[in-house]
């Protein structure tokens, strides 16, 4: 009289759900498998219907061989000093594999000679500071500091004492100051910036062809002589890098170090 149909109590288990399992690695996989006499019949056919499949890890004989390429010149991790030669006649500069120096000036070709660029001697060596000497603390545009965090740089503009550091200063020469009078320009470093040895090197061109050398004595003045023929009174830029730390004491006034021109200023803490 009721109206309804008899029920029976019901609770689901995980008798009631179907699992279904889903690939989510997103790789394929991969048997190993080696035959052995138990795959193969009387006749020596493959029996066991397996793909073999043996386990292999990389080593360096598994990369191609390749050929040695002439070493760039802006290295300055870990690189061991080399000798650079000149034409016959003229001397050696000993280029420091913990600094660079790069200019650039477009347009600008050197004087060849059978193909090769010629360099006067005395421009091979950087010379002492002359009377007649530029300082281009005022044409310095943009001055980098990273300090050294185990085997990676990293730009800051806080430091610690003892911090290893990498620098790079780029600057703009303007026109008639770099002339056949004058062939020489140089900067001081501010104090906090030491250097563990004098730095010595060529001067670059993008092209590879030197423009003239330079030296960062432990004192941190930097000295730049150009060679004569590239010395011809045109405006140009360049860039030097080098490696040094930061020392605490020699720091300035409330231990800021500021650079010339628009180089900015870090702070030692």
């Amino acid at each position: 009289m009721c109206g309804q149909e008899e029920t029976e109590p019901h609770t689901h288990t995980d008798s009631c759900y179907q699992v279904q399992r889903e690939l989510v690695c997103g790789q394929e996989e991969v048997i190993l498998h080696t035959h052995t006499e138990n795959c193969r019949d009387e006749d020596g056919n493959l029996t066991c219907g397996m793909v073999e499949i043996k386990e292999h890890v990389h080593d360096e004989t598994c990369l191609p061989e390749t050929t040695s390429e002439p070493e760039d010149i802006s290295q300055t991790e870990d690189s061991s000093s080399e000798e650079s030669q000149t034409e016959e006649g003229q001397e050696t500069v000993s280029q420091s594999g913990t600094s660079w120096a790069t200019v650039s000036k477009p347009g600008y070709e050197p004087a060849e000679e059978n193909g090769v660029a010629l360099f006067s001697a005395n421009a091979l060596l950087a010379a002492p500071l002359a009377e007649t000497s530029y300082d281009f603390a005022e044409n310095i545009v943009s001055v980098t500091v990273e300090k050294q965090q185990g085997s990676q740089w990293t730009q800051d503009d806080r430091f610690t004492d003892g911090d290893t550091i990498r620098v790079t200063i780029r600057y703009e020469i303007p026109t008639d100051v770099i002339t056949a009078d004058q062939t020489t320009m140089h900067y001081q470093l501010p104090g906090g910036i030491a250097l563990e040895k004098e730095e010595t090197g060529s001067v670059y061109l993008e092209d590879g062809k030197q423009a003239g050398t330079y030296t960062i004595s432990k004192d941190g003045l930097i000295t730049i002589v150009f060679e004569r023929e590239f010395a011809n009174g045109e405006a140009f830029s360049g860039s030097l890098q080098f490696q040094g730390s930061i020392a605490l004491a020699d720091a300035g006034e409330g231990q800021k170090i500021e650079f010339g021109g628009t180089g900015g200023t870090i702070t030692v803490v």
